[in-house]
């Protein structure tokens, strides 16, 4: 599970569309520079101009997941774990 901290400076907070995300990855997913998207967020703040420009960061993370800042686009920054357990990222 990934956990989404929203942060507004101005009028209006974003919000996402839709509100709940979810992704199942296997080990053998491709990783690194130029990784296919496991998922992309998308939120929409109404604030006019650069205050409506929407921004995305991971903040504290474990260098698992990289996320465009631009795009919302989410990749694996490294392989995950190969083993039979289930690992839940928040």
């Amino acid at each position: 599970m990934v956990e989404v901290t929203v942060s507004d400076v101005n009028d209006n907070s974003p919000e996402f569309h839709p509100s709940d995300y979810v992704a199942k990855v296997r080990s053998r997913f491709p990783s690194g520079p130029g990784a296919p998207s496991v998922l992309t967020v998308r939120a929409e703040d109404p604030d006019e101009g650069d205050a409506g420009r929407v921004r995305y960061a991971i903040v504290d993370g474990d260098g698992t997941f990289l996320v465009d800042e631009d795009t919302g686009s989410i990749s694996l920054a490294r392989s995950i774990s190969s083993g039979r357990r289930r690992d839940v990222y928040r």
